[in-house]
């Protein structure tokens, strides 16, 4: 339990603010994601982090730096 509050602690909650808004709608129009996989890939962007994920569809989108794990 303690190893997940640790991982918690160090997270970063991030608000859906104007501009993700605004890359989401163009993300969603471009590559065609579904609605919660376009709101990552569009916050990812927008405050300039890598994107974590084992799912090869982000691949599709050119703006977002990703990081590949397999479990």
């Amino acid at each position: 339990m303690k190893h997940i509050e640790a991982l918690l602690k160090s997270c970063l909650i991030v608000s859906i603010n104007n501009d993700i808004k605004e890359r989401y709608e163009e993300i969603l129009k471009q590559y065609h994601l579904k609605l919660p996989d376009a709101i990552i890939a569009a916050t990812a962007v927008s405050i300039n982090i890598p994107l974590i994920t084992s799912d090869k569809q982000f691949a599709t989108v050119k703006e977002v730096k990703l990081v590949y794990y397999q479990m």
